[in-house]
């Protein structure tokens, strides 16, 4: 075509240009279509995912304050169970002592 009209052949050329892109859109439009609808899925399975961690980490947080009010009442647990112990020990040697002390109470 360009030896008879060099406008032609370039319009020629255009033309076919048009036709495969027109071809080949044919075949990438569903493609593209399906990947920006698999793109938009993604976006909101990943806004559900943000959602469900952070209710995750609020429950975490729950956790770990109920484990140190634990931790500090079986420490406050075992603070009063030692004293108990002291004062029983104690206790003993007074009733030792007393008992101790009563036969010398005849003597004098």
């Amino acid at each position: 075509m360009l030896k008879k009209s060099q406008a032609a052949g370039y319009l020629t050329g255009w033309m076919v240009n048009i036709i495969k892109y027109n071809t080949i859109y044919k075949k990438v439009k569903p493609l593209q279509d399906t990947a920006d609808a698999a793109q938009a899925e993604a976006s909101k399975k990943q806004e559900e995912l943000k959602v469900v961690q952070d209710a995750l980490k609020v429950i975490l947080d729950k956790v770990q304050e109920l484990k140190d009010q634990l931790a500090a009442a079986e420490a406050k647990k075992k603070a009063v169970e030692d004293e108990a112990k002291a004062l029983q020990d104690m206790l003993q040697l007074a009733n030792r002592l007393v008992n101790g002390l009563a036969d010398e109470n005849k003597r004098w």
